[in-house]
């Protein structure tokens, strides 16, 4: 019964790491897709595209995010 309890736990916790690790894919894959459409632009076109790039990395946006979050529920 003991296995049991511990083994749930261990799936629990896994799931939620599986969860935090395919979120940050995630992001970082539609920020270099966002970049390889930037390099397909050709002259001002291209340079105001990166000018408007998102550069914040995950732990930065996963931040801002949960400070939004946190504004919101007050």
């Amino acid at each position: 019964m003991q296995l049991f309890s511990v083994l749930k736990i261990t799936l629990c916790f896994s799931i939620i790491l599986l969860g935090a690790c395919t979120n940050k894919q995630l992001y970082n894959t539609i920020q270099e897709t966002n970049e390889s459409r930037c390099r397909a632009k050709v002259g001002p076109e291209r340079e105001q595209c990166f000018a408007e790039l998102n550069t914040k990395n995950y732990q930065e946006y996963e931040q801002a995010r949960k400070s939004v979050d946190k504004d919101n529920l007050h």
